[in-house]
């Protein structure tokens, strides 16, 4: 659990809030301590740091500076009210195959990036709301949200080494929902999409991933553990193959052993299915742990490299 993460990207306020406020509460149950928000996320700093009242130093807390929210709109508001009645209603199985069905209508179309705004004056002021916010004292960790190539100039880096100097922050680095190579070689953790980016023998920052799970090809990554030996090595893994949350765990546990991201954010909206994910998770890991030949990592990290490149493959020719 040390190795996971909770994304609060989906802790939204309003007709929402108190699902939020329970799914924080459901990460702490199940372990998870690392909490990564940003205040682009909307209202996330403020349910999280509700969520975290009397935690204290037990938790890590990560957020962001350079991209800021704007104020929801009726659209948004109202979205808000049907997410929280349809949860409220349906059972998570009903939901899950409005998601999908969902996914299967939209157009997998690349979004232009977007960049923060690095300024100063900004940076001071937006750590200060964060941490007001959040009802923190300090900051575990801090990334520049979307930074391109020259964006930590030396006043920035400045800045952020006097924001560690006052103890108001922890680690810096940087974050995107790109991938790797589309950050700036800065601070001690990096922050991106799990896919085939590789990481530098040289480069010893933090690596942290997220949206492990967005596109799940069950299918392609059953294919990939089943030619990189791992059923034959271990059998017990084949009772995961039959249910997509099933083939969710063993996919983080083949990047928590097979690669070298350091952690791997979770993001849900329901309480229910964050549960059920972690144990199901839990289980797998146990399978894993209790085999005796550790080559089982090289080929979970085979399977891995394998179903990213198939997938990236199979983006790039849509």
């Amino acid at each position: 659990m040390a190795r996971i993460g909770f994304g609060c990207g989906r802790l939204r306020g309003g007709f929402e809030e108190a699902s939020s406020g329970r799914l924080v509460d459901e990460a702490l149950r199940c372990g998870i301590r690392y909490f990564d928000a940003a205040p682009s996320y909307g209202a996330s700093e403020k349910i999280l740091g509700l969520g975290l009242r009397g935690v204290g130093s037990e938790v890590q807390v990560c957020t962001k500076v350079g991209l800021y929210a704007s104020p929801p709109g009726r659209v948004a508001e109202l979205r808000g009210l049907i997410l929280a009645t349809v949860r409220a209603v349906l059972p998570d199985s009903a939901v899950n195959k409005l998601k999908q069905r969902r996914s299967s209508e939209e157009v997998d179309a690349v979004k232009p990036r977007g960049y923060g705004n690095f300024d100063c004056a900004l940076i001071r002021r937006s750590v200060e709301m964060s941490l007001e916010a959040l009802e923190r004292p300090s900051l575990d960790c801090l990334l520049l949200h979307e930074p391109r190539m020259q964006d930590p100039t030396h006043e920035v880096a400045q800045l952020l080494g006097d924001l560690v100097g006052e103890r108001k922050v922890g680690r810096i680095g940087v974050g995107t929902h790109a991938g790797l190579e589309e950050l700036p070689p800065f601070g001690e953790v990096a922050q991106f999409a799990i896919g085939r980016s590789k990481r530098n023998p040289d480069d010893k920052r933090i690596f942290v991933g997220h949206g492990l799970f967005r596109r799940l090809n069950s299918e392609a990554f059953g294919q990939c553990v089943g030619e990189a030996g791992i059923l034959q090595r271990l059998p017990a893994l084949k009772r995961y193959l039959s249910d997509p949350l099933g083939m969710s765990a063993l996919l983080l546990n083949a990047v928590l052993f097979g690669t070298d991201v350091d952690r791997v954010l979770l993001s849900t909206a329901s309480s229910k299915r964050l549960r059920a994910f972690v144990s199901t998770a839990s289980n797998v890991y146990e399978d894993i742990q209790g085999y005796d030949d550790r080559k089982i990592d090289e080929s979970l990290g085979q399977a891995v490299d394998q179903y990213f490149a198939r997938e990236s493959l199979g983006r790039r020719s849509l």
